[in-house]
């Protein structure tokens, strides 16, 4: 009976012991993802950038006379973890054909443009960079 009671206090011990020595939780991506969709203004936009790392089809928005213009696209979230920080990535992708911002961009073949964001553990949001070809909802 000793034999098992001690058992029993050793498992006791270990996991109380594991308990107490666990680090916290990990901060999770997809929290990231919609920290920046929030931060951005883009979540509940006509485009819809998924919550989770991946494609989606969707309707860039654009500017110009009401009700603005609306280009069909694909709406891309990546999320990269470098060191305590993510790194989340929004982009649009479109083809050139059906919208290109005048001579500097190719009026065929696939046009995008792209959003950079760092998340730090506890959810603050710091906007990076942008870069691309000229979006849509830069139309005037």
């Amino acid at each position: 009976m000793t034999g098992r009671l001690g058992a029993v206090l050793m498992v006791v011990a270990s996991l109380m012991l594991a308990a107490c020595t666990t680090s916290p939780a990990e901060p999770n991506p997809d929290v990231a993802i919609r920290a920046v969709l929030v931060a951005s203004g883009f979540a509940g936009a006509t485009q819809t950038f998924s919550v989770q790392p991946g494609q989606v089809a969707c309707v860039i928005q654009g500017g110009g006379p009401a009700p603005g213009i609306r280009v069909p696209g694909t709406c891309q979230t990546s999320v990269a973890r470098i060191r305590s920080l993510f790194l989340v990535t929004l982009t649009e992708y479109w083809d050139a054909s059906v919208f290109h911002g005048g001579d500097s961009d190719p009026d065929n073949g696939q046009l995008s443009y792209a959003w950079r964001y760092e998340v730090d553990g506890i959810g603050n949001v710091t906007f990076v960079d942008s870069s691309g070809n000229f979006p849509p909802g830069e139309v005037r």
